[in-house]
């Protein structure tokens, strides 16, 4: 029997499978293995970060005096329908309050609201103000810091500003009979205030009233002399009297007082023509820059305003001679007394307009008055300028009476 051969491996393909098995024993630990800069285990899913909530800063609500003081500040920039959302925010804080209620009155006019200002101006609360006649030392214009007057609770005010706002608003609805009752009331408060008379004349002549009219024209244009209005005027009458030359005397002067106001110029023209009949009665009170001294006009500046200026007016040129001696006798002056007068002073440095504070004949007589006012129309300014331009502002200046 023949024996079945062996089958043995020879040592070099021994060693050729140890290494193919090495290799593939690699390779299989080369899969498993991480790649390199991997983390070996799945990252753990990221909790949100809790974040601090944004802060959140809850305003105060503002007190009345700081939304009365935003009022001013809007009105001192001509802004008055702003200014009247503040002053209506302010009444519902803190109820009425004559002094808000006349503040709110005069912007609604100022702003178009004519009718609702003529209501708010016949309410019981600014009748009464009207009625409050009491107390020297409160008829004065009101301060330009008068916010704290909206918040007392109390009129504190003139009751001038409720007669004269309530006689521009009958004048411009032709509510004559009421116009010539409020003018009156506002012509006796101030005595010697020439526009005060010249409101009178305007409405007295509107009314029908010639004989008033043209005396309280007369008395304006005595008072201020250099009111264009109240020379116009004075010379329309004296033309509806026949009296033309005394009516181109007058409208001269009307036209001299103000070159740029074209209606004196025009009723000149046609009192030249043989025949011609008189010019209307005006329907204005005060016109072009001078309508600021209007209460219920939005022009300005009002006296009552504050204004930061780079440069503020300065007289250059400011004659103040004495009235007459049997005149000034009727002072019965002691020592010097200063009078201090707000001149309207244009952007070319001229005087517009000007307001005396409050005084009586008693105190200061017609006369006297007449003088001061008359050389207040020569004097000569350098203008207010801010951000290099010119600017119309009020200033006040001194006049010194000598004994």
């Amino acid at each position: 029997m023949t024996p079945t051969p062996r089958v043995t491996e020879s040592p070099r393909r021994r060693i050729v499978a140890c290494a193919c098995l090495l290799l593939f024993g690699l390779a299989l630990l080369a899969n498993a293995a991480p790649a390199p800069n991997q983390s070996a285990t799945k990252p753990a899913p990221r909790r949100p970060v809790a974040r601090p909530a944004a802060a959140t800063t809850v305003k105060s609500p503002l007190k009345p005096v700081e939304v009365a003081l935003q009022a001013r500040t809007l009105e001192e920039t001509g802004a008055y329908a702003l200014a009247l959302e503040q002053l209506k925010r302010l009444r519902g804080m803190q109820g009425p309050d004559a002094d808000l209620e006349l503040a709110i009155a005069l912007d609604e006019a100022r702003v178009g609201l004519a009718d609702s200002a003529w209501q708010r101006l016949h309410s019981p609360l600014l009748s009464a103000a009207l009625a409050d006649t009491a107390g020297h030392d409160r008829r004065s214009e009101y301060p330009f810091q008068r916010e704290g007057l909206w918040i007392n609770g109390r009129f504190d005010g003139w009751y001038w500003y409720v007669a004269r706002a309530r006689a521009e608003l009958a004048f411009a609805r032709s509510d004559w009979k009421e116009a010539v009752a409020m003018a009156s009331r506002s012509a006796a408060a101030r005595p010697l205030s020439g526009k005060e008379s010249l409101l009178l004349a305007l409405a007295a002549s509107r009314a029908g009233d010639a004989e008033l009219g043209e005396a309280a024209a007369h008395w304006a244009a005595y008072l201020e002399p250099w009111l264009p209005e109240a020379s116009y005027l004075a010379g329309l009458w004296a033309w509806r009297h026949g009296r033309r030359a005394e009516a181109r005397e007058w409208l001269q002067e009307a036209a001299a007082e103000d070159s740029t106001w074209r209606t004196p110029w025009l009723a000149l023209a046609r009192l030249t023509l043989p025949g011609s009949q008189p010019d209307s009665l005006p329907t204005r009170f005060l016109n072009g820059a001078r309508a600021c001294a209007v209460l219920t006009s939005s022009r300005r500046p009002k006296q009552e305003e504050y204004v930061q200026f780079d440069k503020i007016p300065n007289l250059v040129f400011n004659p103040q001679p004495q009235p007459p001696d049997s005149v000034r006798a009727l002072l019965h002056l002691k020592k010097p007394t200063q009078m201090f007068i707000q001149v309207l002073v244009s952007e070319s440095g001229q005087a517009l307009l000007s307001e005396l504070p409050w005084v009586t004949e008693d105190q200061v007589p017609a006369a006297v008055v007449h003088h001061i006012l008359d050389q207040v129309g020569s004097w000569r300014f350098t203008p207010a300028v801010k951000f290099a331009k010119p600017y119309r502002t009020w200033a006040s200046v001194e006049y010194v009476l000598q004994p």
